[in-house]
């Protein structure tokens, strides 16, 4: 199966952040938003690091007042050195949990959140140098995520979202052990509410 490019959740983030339909200052029980995004990821495995861009998406539906469901994607390509090799990570995540809103008042210009979830990761990773435990493996891995930031509105329609993402999924290694991959980052979002 063929991975969706970077250009690609792109054009995906775009046509859906065109969806959203709720801004924070008139967030309703039944309102949905959509939130595209980009930030820099590190993923880890305790020796070695890896650094690189994310993209993607999420959608959200309220369905208790500030408690938002989420459903998401995104995709990560990092690059590092370790042991005089060149070491690789690319991966494709999907994510849903839940989502937890403060502050969320029709006149708040700031609105701090929390979420948690589970999610699955598609993995491609080259880990191949002296010491490595990883080594290079492909396949799919179970995980869970948190994250916490806060949403600014710039207007009414305009909201900016820095975040921070923490997550952790267990994939197996070159030679057939469970290992957990970590990953980390700051993300900005940008969501366009009509």
């Amino acid at each position: 199966m063929e991975r969706i490019g970077w250009a690609g959740w792109a054009a995906a983030s775009i046509a859906l952040a065109l969806l959203g339909t709720a801004g924070v200052a008139e967030a309703r029980k039944g309102d949905t938003r959509t939130t595209i995004f980009i930030g820099q990821t590190t993923y880890t495995d305790g020796t070695a690091t890896t650094i690189g861009t994310s993209v993607g998406v999420r959608w959200a539906l309220e369905f208790a007042d500030d408690l938002l469901w989420t459903i998401g994607g995104d995709y990560t390509a990092t690059e590092g050195e370790r042991e005089s090799s060149e070491i690789e990570a690319r991966t494709t995540t999907v994510r849903t949990g839940l989502l937890y809103l403060f502050n969320n008042e029709p006149q708040s210009a700031i609105v701090p959140f929390v979420g948690a979830g589970l999610s699955v990761i598609q993995y491609d990773i080259d880990y191949t140098y002296p010491s490595s435990d990883v080594g290079e493996t492909s396949g799919f891995g179970p995980g869970v995520f948190a994250l916490g930031g806060a949403e600014f509105l710039f207007s009414r329609n305009i909201h900016f979202i820095p975040q921070y993402v923490y997550s952790a999924h267990i994939i197996e290694t070159e030679d057939g052990d469970s290992f957990t991959l970590i990953s980390q980052g700051l993300v900005l979002a940008l969501r366009i509410a009509f």
